[in-house]
């Protein structure tokens, strides 16, 4: 089973919330980076703290982005 996040937009019919907010929200998150973090992974490796795993998983993507 794999996980998939998911935004909830909640208003009154006819607000335009599928209209007009839900596609300006989609277009406003392309420009972030999505990382997926495990708790496994997190705690997994036994030498480094959760926050310096997190910090390395977040900060390796982007040493190897293609230019």
């Amino acid at each position: 089973m794999s996980f998939r996040p998911r935004l909830l937009i909640v208003g009154e019919p006819g607000f335009g919330q599928s209209s007009h907010l839900a596609p300006a929200v989609i277009h406003a998150l392309e420009k972030f980076t999505v990382y997926t973090l495990d708790i496994p992974v997190l705690f997994g490796i036994s030498t480094t703290s959760p926050e310096e795993t997190c910090s390395q998983v977040s900060c390796f993507p982007v040493i190897q982005k293609p230019v």
